[in-house]
């Protein structure tokens, strides 16, 4: 099982594969899955992502911290589970 982030103030239009994309520059992304409404099934603005290792996940948090993509800075940190 790989490391889980939390990616948050996304733009609502952002899709999967755009975020995937934009997050692959900075380390390895294996999972990456926009949080939808059930019943409207629109963004919620925030995205689960996983890493294969805690090395990735260090340098994603240090490069893509604060990134603008599609005009949001995003946000990120370690996936909590409740």
């Amino acid at each position: 099982m790989g490391i889980g982030l939390f990616i948050g103030n996304l733009n609502y239009e952002t899709e999967n594969e755009t975020l995937k994309k934009h997050l692959e520059k900075y380390g390895e992304v294996t999972a990456c899955e926009i949080i939808t409404d059930k019943f409207t099934f629109r963004s919620k603005g925030f995205a689960k992502v996983e890493t294969p290792d805690e090395s990735e996940a260090e340098r994603i948090i240090a490069g893509a911290e604060g990134i603008i993509l599609d005009g949001r800075p995003l946000r990120i940190e370690r996936f909590r589970d409740s």
